[in-house]
Parts: structure tokens; sequence; C-alpha cells
């Protein structure tokens, strides 16, 4: 069963609607070799997105398939279905998310609080100790916030970086995410020999807490910078029509 789920969401993923990545841009004088970070707030939002969120989401993501077969007894076949599920709804976010073809995804505080709050189910279910029936069933709804992120993570990117820098983008995120999943295994494996499953995933709810709300921060004071930056051009441009 876990093949056919996998051979039916790579037939979805494979027909996705192409996508139309917004690409008017003025590049700025400065940017015209490199990637500057310094002075782009909602990248900046993006990378604590991928350092606090996504990176260590990954790794606790690993120890919950350990923790659904050493303490709560699910089978090799129960975790390949949960996986398949999981994929699936993946790739259905994906689908819907690409007929959107206009979707630029402006709002990046909101995108970033749907992300990490789905990014939360698994832990959350640890931390309760709900039984291994309700923490299979919930667990596979982390697929809403990765599918949502694999289309957020280009067309976000495209938005706020020219062109030419956005694999240069995409990598920078890349080893954001590496750098906390590195730190993350560490952290994580040696906390699990002298506390529980419980204690530890409480204590990583509160880095993607973090990332989460300090990414929302600094990304909606930036959008509501820019929007009245947008306000104000307007009238100057109409003055100086009058002069």
């Amino acid at each position: 069963m876990s093949s056919v789920f996998y051979i039916i969401t790579s037939f979805l993923i494979y027909y996705l609607p192409k996508q139309k990545i917004e690409l008017h841009i003025i590049v700025p004088p400065e940017e015209k070799k490199r990637l500057k970070i310094v002075g782009k707030p909602e990248l900046i939002a993006y990378l604590l997105i991928n350092f606090f969120v996504i990176g260590v989401t990954v790794v606790t993501d690993n120890f919950f398939g350990i923790y659904l077969r050493t303490e709560l007894g699910v089978t090799t076949t129960q975790f390949g279905y949960i996986v398949a599920f999981a994929i699936a709804i993946e790739a259905g976010v994906m689908f819907l998310l690409a007929l959107r073809k206009n979707n630029s995804f402006r709002v990046p505080a909101f995108s970033f609080f749907f992300i990490g709050t789905f990014l939360l189910i698994r832990p959350l279910v640890i931390v309760l100790n709900l039984s291994p029936t309700l923490t299979m069933i919930l667990s596979v709804f982390r697929g809403i916030a990765w599918g949502y992120y694999i289309v957020f993570n280009v067309r976000f990117l495209a938005r706020v970086v020219p062109l030419k820098h956005l694999t240069k983008a995409l990598l920078t995120g890349s080893i954001a995410t590496t750098s906390s999943r590195i730190i993350t295994s560490l952290i994580v494996g040696e906390s699990l020999k002298h506390h529980s499953y419980q204690t530890v995933f409480f204590f990583s709810m509160f880095s993607v807490v973090f990332g989460m709300t300090i990414s929302i921060i600094i990304a909606e004071i930036d959008r509501r910078k820019q929007k009245k930056v947008d306000m104000i051009v307007p009238f100057i441009g109409s003055d100086k029509d009058l002069n």
C-alpha cells in the first residue's frame, strides 16, 4: 500500500501546473554581483525560520520515528502508512498552491505562522503522550506544512531576491537548515540519554515557537514599512507632475 501511495503522489507532483514566478524586481547596484542579506528583513526572517523551525523539525521528525517504534510499539508497516499518507497530503497541498498562479506570498508573516503551527503537531502529540492511534493520525498532517513550505520556498525567494541570485538564496537557506540540523542532532541525541521524549520534545517546541515568533515580527514590521512607502510614493509623483 505504501508503494501505491508513493506512485500516486509522484504522478501528482509530476503533473503540477507550471508556476508563474514573479520576475519584475528592480536590482540595486550593490546586488548586481552578489546576494545582499543585510538590509533585507524578509530574507533574514526566512533564514531564521529555516534555522529555528525547519532545521529543528527535520531532526525531531527523525527521532519521532524512533519514538513510535520504541515507545508506542508501532510496526515498520504502520510507519510506512504514516509516511505515505503524509507524503500524499504534502503533494495535495503543493498541487492546490500551484493552482494559485499569482500567489507570491506577499504576507510572509502568515506563511511563517502557518508552517510553524502545523510543524508543531508531532512534538505536541508526544508531549501530550497521546494513544498510538491518535499519534499516528495527527502526525500525518505535518505534510500540510511541508507541502506549503516547498512551494513557498521558491516563490517567496523569487520575489525578495533578484532571479540571478535565486540559487544562492536557496543555498543560503539550506546552509541555515543544515547548521541547525547538526546542532539539534547533537543536543537531542545527548538529551534523550538523560530525559524522556516528552521533556526533549517540549523544549524543541520552544525553538519552533521562538523562530516562528521572531520571523513573524521581523517580516510584519518590514511589510508595514513597505506599505507606508507604497502609499507615499504616488503622492510624491503627483507633486512632481504639478510642478
